[in-house]
């Protein structure tokens, strides 16, 4: 590719991909976004108008109109397959929002195009792009609290969409909802980053008798990893008066914890250790950036947005990709196999 010319892009999305999505590719360097899909309103038309980006209610007039080398996909799960499954099959690079797909089969079909066309695919998993818990992974890759052998991780607080009993796809399981794929798939993707690959797991499932729609609310998680660790996930997304994200993690050295300290979802998190014979010890870690008149999660995705850009442009792959994605869909089924019957599974 010649360095002056720039990878054009299209965003299909008119929620997260309107306010997370496209800021963030605006800001990459060596791109230029080419057009937006999404269903017409006030705010992406005022955004379009602002930003000079071409409006599009139908995804495939803009796909053959602009004729992207790559495109980020920010839809309802439920349909981004078709979106994903259309642009692979044309050589377009996909950046694609979690989770990848419903099921199990699209997921993996999605991973086989994309490394059968050799196109750059990525997935949205932002949470390890947070400073803190980047190097709260070194720490653990470095041995600094020695051989992990068991974590505690909480994630407690009251969704938008069940204080506002808002019934929408985001409580449907079916639709690629249900706080197992919507929000706990972040989870399944940041414990395989932190640990290593899952060995078995053990889930149940149950629903907030209030919520909205037929999704579960709260997921209690028992799982081992390959490496001997042990622990337990406590999520719950209708606790009202409630914001915690922590993640304990005992060595035979000693001891990790990071744990947000403020209601924003990504800023605010405190790292610290503690070896067995010594206090606890806050460690200074630089902070996020932020940018006040844009979303605070769009400098994690700008973060990922600059590694697909560069891996399209002709660098070296990069993660989380298309197989995090099928990793992560693969558990999420595993989990609700566990709760189904009530057993630890194998992964």
């Amino acid at each position: 590719m010649n360095e002056s010319e720039k990878t054009r892009l299209a965003v299909c999305g008119s929620g997260f991909g309107l306010y997370g999505h496209l800021p963030a590719f605006l800001q990459i360097p060596g791109c230029e976004v080419v057009g937006i899909f999404g269903e017409r309103g006030e705010r992406i038309l005022n955004d379009c108008q602002q930003t000079g980006v071409p409006f599009f209610s139908d995804w495939r007039a803009m796909l053959d109109q602009c004729r992207p080398a790559a495109i980020s996909v920010a839809v309802i799960p439920r349909h981004q397959h078709d979106i994903i499954a259309f642009a692979l099959e044309r050589g377009i690079s996909v950046f694609a929002e979690k989770p990848l797909a419903v099921e199990l089969a699209p997921a993996a079909q999605l991973l086989e195009l994309a490394r059968a066309k050799r196109v750059a695919h990525m997935v949205d998993f932002l949470f390890p792009e947070i400073p803190q818990w980047r190097r709260a992974r070194e720490l653990l890759d470095q041995g600094a609290i020695g051989r992990p052998l068991h974590f505690q991780a909480r994630w407690r607080f009251l969704s938008y969409d069940i204080k506002n009993k808002i019934h929408g796809w985001k409580t449907n399981p079916a639709e690629g909802g249900g706080a197992l794929s919507f929000f706990f798939s972040h989870e399944f993707h940041n414990l395989e980053f932190f640990l290593g690959k899952i060995r078995s797991l053990d889930c149940r499932l149950s629903r907030a008798p209030d919520a909205p729609g037929p999704g579960e609310t709260a997921i209690a998680l028992t799982v081992s990893f390959q490496n001997g660790c042990e622990g337990t996930v406590q999520f719950d997304c209708a606790r009202p008066g409630e914001e915690v994200h922590s993640w304990e993690f005992q060595g035979d050295a000693g001891s990790l914890a990071l744990e947000k300290t403020s209601s924003s979802w990504t800023r605010g998190f405190e790292l610290s250790r503690r070896s067995n014979t010594g206090p606890k010890e806050v460690l200074p870690v630089p902070a996020l950036e932020s940018d006040p008149t844009c979303d605070e999660r769009v400098v994690l995705v700008k973060s990922l947005a600059a590694r697909f850009i560069a891996w399209h442009r002709g660098s070296i792959p990069a993660r989380p990709d298309f197989s995090d994605g099928l990793r992560v869909q693969q558990l999420i089924e595993l989990a609700r196999q566990s709760s189904a019957t009530q057993k630890s599974m194998a992964c």
